[in-house]
């Protein structure tokens, strides 16, 4: 039996042969002793054991693909038997995400690491250095009705240092730029595409950044900049089938590759 590159061996005893009587029945079988050895695909190994009435379950840890030979010694009667070990080292299916809002903040953190085909709606990439140019923003999650705001501009800011703030725990830089995307694990990052307003809730400039981060270290990356001030799943109807196109795209581009 051969799992994830390991063989189980079951051996067992059914007769002995003495050179007079051939011994047949399992409760009379004396106890033998026998060399198990197993050898290929990165390991040679031998084994002591005991055989009588009970079989004996012997599992190998193989390091490779390939064949290999496990077998039996008997009192200098040898019994061989090969394996065939193709476990593939790596096991691969095509995911691909949509993430909005935070939920696209969290699909870059997943995309850095695995690499899944990624577009994002208005996803929040600045967190630290938007909160130490913001620091007179007072925040709060209902501006127009706790504070009296009126302009939208200023509704959005107080509503996002809110964000920020609840999300951090605390306005503490160390925390904050550890949320900063750009500070993620991006060694994997694949096809990104991401959608932004012109002027929603996510600030357009952190996003520019983000960009130019992205460009400086070599990462492919599409920005579409879309008209008013609508924010991720706002204008999700709008940009579904453009979005669900790249995918698709990156797909068919993934398979050409592979074969």
């Amino acid at each position: 039996n051969v799992e994830n590159k390991t063989t189980t061996s079951v051996i067992s005893l059914n007769n002995v042969y003495d050179g007079k009587t051939v011994i047949s029945h399992t409760s009379d079988l004396p106890k033998i002793a026998a060399k198990y050895s197993a050898s290929g695909c990165g390991v040679t190994t031998t084994q002591m054991i005991t055989l009588n009435n009970a079989p004996v379950s012997i599992k190998t840890q193989f390091k490779n693909n390939g064949n290999a030979t496990v077998g039996i010694d008997v009192d200098a009667q040898v019994i061989k038997n090969s394996v065939n070990l193709e476990v593939p080292s790596k096991i691969t299916s095509l995911f691909v995400q949509i993430g909005a809002s935070v939920g696209g903040t969290l699909a870059l953190y997943i995309a850095g690491i695995y690499g899944f085909p990624t577009v994002t709606w208005s996803a929040s990439v600045d967190f630290s250095n938007w909160m130490k140019n913001h620091q007179d923003v007072i925040p709060s999650r209902y501006g127009a009705n706790e504070l009296k705001l009126t302009n939208l501009y200023d509704i959005f800011e107080s509503f996002y240092k809110f964000f920020v703030k609840t999300y951090a725990g605390k306005n503490d830089q160390a925390i904050l730029k550890k949320m900063d995307v750009e500070n993620y694990d991006l060694s994997h990052l694949g096809r990104l595409k991401m959608i932004n307003s012109a002027h929603e809730l996510v600030p357009l400039n952190g996003v520019l950044k983000f960009i130019d981060f992205l460009a400086n270290n070599d990462h492919e990356v599409e920005l579409l900049v879309i008209k008013g001030h609508r924010h991720a799943m706002d204008y999700a109807m709008d940009y579904i089938d453009e979005s669900l196109d790249f995918l698709y795209q990156t797909i068919k581009e993934k398979k050409n590759d592979q074969h």
